[in-house]
């Protein structure tokens, strides 16, 4: 093929790109098909080379950047996708949420505790492919967007192993019973709350006042794995009477049932038949002392696993 062939397919021909490669007499061209930094072509002596392939070049980023936006648009699909399947509440996105009020603390904490259960098989990987586990922690007044209490959770849908950013934790400032809504900030609309909110609304903002507890928590953290009856008996840990879908109003039911009849700080870890452990504590570190003494290597069947 003449050199004109790569200024046919630059003029927008609809030519096979492959046919550029064989243009006579462009030694940048030769240079670009075995490989060597694109770029380099520009250096081709004559005026033809250089024009031609510029062409392949301009044609080599346009890939580069639609095979970039593809990557994006199918990981913001799978995200939105594994969200949709595990939230059966409704979302509002109320915005952005700075990183400068998610207080290092929080970060720190919400963390660890993703740390402690991923290292310990509390947090399996479930057939969505994202891990089953999660935490949470009070935001009090002085520090909250909407007093007197909000929530600051872990995202829906963590990948296994995956570092959680600040801007991966979504901060709920309203959980509805009754419209079965939750408000949300967060550092995107992708971010969402996890699906679990329901019950540390129930834990650490419901439960508190409606059953006029001495004291109240601070954070929590949930694990899918479960004791037999008989070994939570013998640990004393509650466990919830009826197993039932998660994410729904069922589910917030059987957890402030089991919260009324089992009061906090006397109890600390609840277990919710079929789904997993819940750690009740006024801090992080209370939190995971509890796990440490009460629930690692004692509650070990796993729940939800892929395998």
């Amino acid at each position: 093929m003449p050199r004109s062939g790569l200024v046919d397919y630059a003029s927008s021909t609809r030519r096979n790109p492959g046919d550029c490669l064989q243009a006579s007499g462009t030694g940048g061209l030769v240079d670009y098909a075995s490989g060597r930094n694109p770029g380099d072509c520009l250096q081709a002596s004559d005026a033809g080379g250089k024009e031609a392939c510029m062409a392949v070049y301009k044609f080599w980023i346009a890939l580069n950047v639609f095979d970039t936006w593809t990557e994006f648009a199918n990981d913001r699909f799978k995200s939105s996708l594994t969200n949709s399947q595990r939230i059966l509440f409704s979302l509002l996105y109320r915005g952005r949420l700075p990183h400068i009020t998610l207080f290092d603390e929080y970060h720190k904490s919400l963390s660890e505790a993703l740390n402690i259960l991923e290292d310990n098989g509390a947090a399996p990987v479930l057939p969505d492919g994202r891990v089953g586990g999660n935490a949470c922690a009070v935001v009090h007044a002085s520090f909250s967007l909407s007093p007197p209490t909000a929530l600051l959770t872990t995202k829906s849908g963590k990948q296994a192993r995956a570092y959680l950013l600040k801007s991966d934790i979504a901060y709920v400032n309203k959980f509805d019973a009754d419209s079965w809504q939750c408000e949300y900030y967060s550092s995107s609309e992708n971010i969402k709350p996890t699906s679990d909110t329901l019950l540390y609304w129930a834990c650490l903002i419901r439960a508190p006042d409606m059953f006029q507890w001495s004291e109240k928590p601070g954070f929590a953290m949930h694990g899918h794995v479960v004791g037999d009856d008989d070994i939570c008996e013998k640990l004393g840990i509650p466990v919830s009477e009826k197993e039932t879908r998660f994410s729904t109003r069922e589910d917030m039911d059987a957890m402030m049932s089991l919260l009324s009849k089992w009061s906090y700080p006397q109890f600390k870890v609840f277990v919710r038949r079929g789904h997993g452990f819940f750690i009740l504590g006024k801090d992080a570190e209370d939190v995971f002392e509890v796990y440490e003494n009460k629930v690692k290597g004692k509650l070990t069947k796993v729940i939800g696993s892929e395998t």
